[in-house]
């Protein structure tokens, strides 16, 4: 996690997909995309497309659909046999464990879906959950006038709160 992002719904799970380029969804309590941003600068290329333009209110499945085929059609995913380190697909999703596990289902099927209808050989790869100390330290990023007491004292819900806010 790396960036803050705007928002208007309530935030419950932070989405990060990474190809090459990485970008972070934050998701609402109905897994809707409140906002995206990129985690590095070929993620800021993905994110600049136009079919990024209307991605609020988008399911997390579309929205990796629409990461994965943009990044496609910009040659960080390539079509056939590769090596072992291309077409690697990292997902990491923070929040509660057994709705991150669901949703990770969810859009590695969309994936799956999506690469075999390309003819792309690819592993998907499920990251650890983001930690409640990392949360913390992203509230902290991006809300430096706040106190470590007082983003200890925050719920988990409390803290992606503040990141989808700040």
């Amino acid at each position: 996690l790396s960036s803050c992002g705007n928002a208007n719904n309530e935030a419950q799970t932070i989405m990060n997909v990474e190809v090459n380029p990485e970008v972070e969804f934050v998701l609402d309590s109905n897994n809707k995309v409140i906002s995206v941003s990129a985690n590095n600068e070929d993620g800021n290329l993905v994110i600049s497309s136009k079919e990024f333009e209307n991605i609020e209110g988008k399911s997390a499945e579309t929205a990796v659909e629409i990461f994965v085929s943009v990044s496609h059609e910009l040659g960080f995913i390539f079509e056939g046999e590769l090596t072992t380190d291309e077409n690697e697909i990292e997902i990491s999703i923070s929040g509660d464990l057994s709705k991150a596990k669901e949703i990770y289902n969810d859009v590695k099927t969309t994936i799956t879906e999506y690469f075999s209808k390309e003819n792309i050989k690819a592993k998907i790869d499920e990251l650890e959950t983001v930690t409640k100390a990392e949360l913390e330290e992203l509230v902290l990023e991006c809300e430096p006038y706040l106190e470590m007491a007082e983003v200890k004292a925050m719920e988990y819900k409390e803290l992606l709160a503040n990141i989808a806010k700040s």
